[in-house]
């Protein structure tokens, strides 16, 4: 057993920091995976399979960073010298961060491309989040054949940039496009205002978080060469990125119409309940338009651009909104309470 340095608390602390708020991360991330599964069964099989997908990488890498933390602290229990060892952290944290983190922006890259249709801004959000997610692989790969967190920053120096910087770069530019996209949306009744400013806050919010984190990590990388600050936000950004994502998915459940058909009273985020119309035995809202020209069932289909539409009649007000989020979310607005178009 060797003997404990004085300052052993800044190389266990960020350890066991990072661990711990790994954990709790993935906690949030299984409720808001179960409240997806819940609320929204008819979603597209794609948003269905990325969600699913994403959380059984989170779970595949809380196990490792267990095998981690027991390679640290259990197995190496009195040897300092294990504290250094990059174990399998190289995969678990540079890889997997990379990884979640391109899923994510692609999938934001998607919804940017559907509103907006401008290519060259998806191209360049698509070229970050690839060059990104290279950096994350070469991190990778380097930290694995040099083996310690001591000789970690000289050697990964460029492709640590390449990562976290690049990282950061797409989510800005994908919250400031998302913001831009969805305030030329603006309809002119207050239901969409309300919609268009709840969705740009939110956009803003995530991308800005998860943005914040990576420059915080490669802050930490450079500026501190001979510790391991950096590894408390390495650890957390994978879990970010994707509880990012869920909250995006999951801020429907405030929406009517948003959600499938096979759904139940549920908790919402704010503390209440959020009842979801059940598909059986349950007591729907009044129609709200008994009335419907084939224009407005055109919109739905064709996604029509609002400044298009002709003046509506107060009945069909609802109906806009209605539109303006399936476009947003890209989803069919549930219309099985609805009269038949005459």
């Amino acid at each position: 057993m060797s003997s404990v340095p004085p300052n052993i608390a800044e190389t266990t602390g960020p350890l066991l920091l990072g661990y711990l708020l790994n954990y709790g991360l993935f906690g949030v991330l299984s409720v808001q995976t179960y409240l997806y599964y819940t609320a929204f069964p008819r979603d597209k099989q794609g948003f269905q399979t990325l969600v699913y997908v994403i959380y059984l990488i989170e779970a595949a890498q809380t196990v490792m960073i267990t095998h981690d933390a027991f390679k640290n602290f259990a197995y190496g229990f009195g040897t300092v010298d294990s504290l250094n060892q990059i174990n399998i952290i190289w995969f678990d944290v540079c890889i997997l961060d990379g990884l979640v983190a391109f899923l994510v922006q692609c999938y934001f890259s998607y919804r940017i491309y559907l509103l907006s249709r401008f290519k060259v801004l998806v191209a360049l959000i698509l070229f970050t989040a690839f060059a990104q997610f290279a950096g994350a692989i070469a991190t990778g790969v380097i930290a694995e054949e040099v083996g310690v967190f001591s000789r970690l920053r000289a050697a990964c120096f460029i492709p640590a940039c390449f990562w976290l910087g690049g990282s950061a770069l797409c989510d800005i530019i994908i919250a400031l496009s998302m913001t831009y996209v969805l305030s030329r949306m603006n309809g002119g009744f207050q239901e969409t205002r309300d919609l268009v400013k709840r969705i740009i806050r939110l956009t803003m919010e995530t991308g800005s978080l998860t943005a914040a984190i990576a420059l915080v990590d490669l802050i930490l990388f450079l500026v501190f060469p001979n510790d391991d600050f950096h590894i408390v936000p390495a650890l957390t950004l994978a879990k970010l990125y994707s509880n990012s994502l869920l909250v995006v998915f999951n801020s429907r459940l405030r929406i009517p119409h948003a959600r499938g058909n096979d759904s139940e009273s549920a908790p919402s985020a704010s503390g209440g309940h959020v009842t979801f119309r059940p598909a059986h035995n349950s007591v729907l809202p009044p129609p709200r338009s008994e009335l419907r020209t084939e224009n407005r069932t055109s919109v739905w289909h064709d996604h029509v651009q609002l400044d298009t539409l002709q003046k509506p009649t107060p009945d069909t007000d609802a109906d806009i909104s209605d539109d303006t989020e399936s476009r947003i979310y890209d989803v069919k607005p549930d219309l099985s309470h609805q009269g038949h178009a005459v």
